[in-house]
């Protein structure tokens, strides 16, 4: 009867549970609550907790059979109270990490107990009490159980802690506990975020042996796994085995794929897929145009990465910072410096620069020599905080070099030097130093460089010298250039380059 005042006193009690959590100081007060309002029906039954682990489960897609069944026995109107009690109790926060804990709750402790326990740890992202719930629980020797496990795995997945996850299926097997589908999505999601991709195949290989066909979650979480590895081929040969078996990919599906065509720098594939995904009805997502963009980076169709960034911003999408570091990266392949910059003037004020987007930037800029372009944009590099790389240097230099700038050469192979910036110079950017200094004529200069790569340890080639002599020659400096020479002949390995009989002749 909905109107007795049994029914009601108990009702009352279940709201005094949640009203006063706060006041009467979490959980356990909340449960000695209800068991003062309601002493002839309390915290003392284990299926009641069972059916609430199982009903938990089962909310979360993990559809495994002991779970219905434990659910199918909520008939009787006093447990369904027991019931409805106990999940107020654990909703809002009775996480039992011991048995203790599950005694002081007035709760015996048994199989079902145990689960309750396992699922309050799950969604409370307790994955070391888990375990140690589920050592207890071998230790008073209950049977071990599927649904723990499989909670036990959902915990140790969220943590990242693949290591646990694999004992845990090792565990099921050594035991004969069924694991389920859903089970393994769980730790193949572990194997995703932890980038074990060998590990994934490997589960996938298991569920066949066991008769577990894979579902669109499993394969979703093969390809985030695949991606995490780079592993874009293996993505592309899992899709064509997921569609024979009858299972559509999805929006995500896609991204997840695209995402591992983008680290492999797959642009062709990556963009049919994308077509592909627009012309089964599905709209592409942000990860999706990302991943898009990103796969373009090293190719050169900079124009159908323009062409995309426009049609993410018709669908509502605002670029990120990777969407323009690809489309910087995709227009420095095509030569195209002049659409760089201007890209990089009109990054929205929402995204900083970063790294790649100045590395593609400068790099654009070396073939054409535009010097005094770079050598800005490394000014403004370091003003932004972002601390440049020895290679970024080299490409200003080179810049340099193409524009016949000496003084912004020695100036730059001083700046790398500074104790604010701690950049070595390496044998490139000797060279390119050297090599400007000679096309210059400026022959002081050429063997000053020459004499700090000694102090740097950085051994000289034949580039090196030959570019120092040239230089030294354009000067009239005969002395120096036959001591360069002489120190050339030390360098036996370096003599049997065919240029040195040229040197020595001239």
């Amino acid at each position: 009867m909905c109107g007795s005042p049994d029914h009601l006193r108990r009702a009352r009690a279940v709201g005094a549970c949640d009203g006063d959590l706060q006041r009467h100081g979490g959980a356990g007060s909340c449960a000695r609550l209800a068991r003062d309002k309601c002493d002839d029906w309390g915290l003392r039954s284990c299926e009641a907790v069972g059916r609430d682990a199982a009903n938990s489960v089962h909310k979360r897609g993990e559809d495994f059979t002991k779970a219905r069944r434990f659910r199918a026995h909520s008939g009787h109107s006093r447990l369904q109270h027991r019931h409805q009690l106990l999940r107020r109790v654990l909703a809002v926060g009775a996480r039992p990490s011991n048995p203790e804990d599950m005694l002081q709750l007035g709760v015996p402790t048994n199989t079902l107990t145990y689960i309750a326990a396992v699922g309050a740890c799950e969604r409370s992202d307790r994955w070391e009490q888990s375990l140690k719930l589920l050592a207890a629980m071998r230790g008073e020797g209950f049977r071990h159980h599927g649904v723990t496990h499989g909670l036990a795995i959902s915990a140790c997945g969220k943590a990242n802690q693949f290591r646990h996850v694999m004992d845990l299926l090792a565990e099921m097997r050594c035991y004969g506990v069924r694991t389920e589908v859903p089970t393994y999505n769980l730790a193949l999601g572990a194997c995703a975020k932890c980038g074990q991709w060998m590990a994934a195949l490997q589960i996938l290989q298991e569920m066949r042996d066991r008769a577990r066909n894979p579902d669109l979650d499993s394969y979703n979480a093969l390809f985030n796994a695949c991606d995490a590895g780079k592993q874009w081929a293996k993505s592309l040969e899992l899709l064509g085995l997921m569609r024979k078996e009858g299972i559509c990919p999805e929006a995500v599906t896609y991204s997840a794929v695209m995402a591992g065509c983008a680290k492999g720098q797959r642009w062709v594939e990556a963009l049919e897929l994308l077509e592909e995904m627009k012309g089964a009805g599905m709209h592409p997502d942000l990860r999706a145009y990302n991943a898009a963009v990103s796969a373009c980076a090293d190719g050169h169709p900079w124009e159908l990465v323009l062409k995309i960034l426009e049609e993410m911003r018709l669908k509502g999408f605002s670029p990120s910072a990777t969407s323009y570091s690809a489309l910087l990266c995709a227009c420095e392949k095509g030569q195209r410096w002049a659409e760089t910059l201007r890209l990089l003037n009109e990054l929205p004020p929402t995204l900083q620069k970063d790294f790649t987007m100045y590395s593609a930037s400068i790099k654009s800029l070396t073939p054409t020599g535009k010097w005094a372009e770079a050598s800005r944009l490394l000014a403004d590099m370091r003003k932004q905080g972002i601390r440049p790389d020895v290679s970024i240097y080299n490409e200003t230099l080179d810049a340099c070099r193409r524009g016949y700038q000496w003084k912004q050469a020695v100036k730059l192979m001083a700046e790398m030097l500074e104790d604010d910036n701690n950049v070595e110079p390496d044998l490139r950017s000797c060279n390119i130093a050297v090599s400007t200094c000679e096309s210059c004529k400026r022959w002081a200069e050429a063997l000053s460089i020459l004499a700090a790569m000694r102090i740097l340890r950085v051994q000289p080639d034949f580039s090196t010298y030959a570019s120092v002599i040239t230089a030294c020659g354009h000067g009239r400096q005969w002395p120096q250039a036959l001591q360069i020479l002489a120190e050339l002949q030390q360098c036996s390995w370096l003599c049997q380059n065919n240029r040195y009989c040229e040197l020595a002749g001239r």
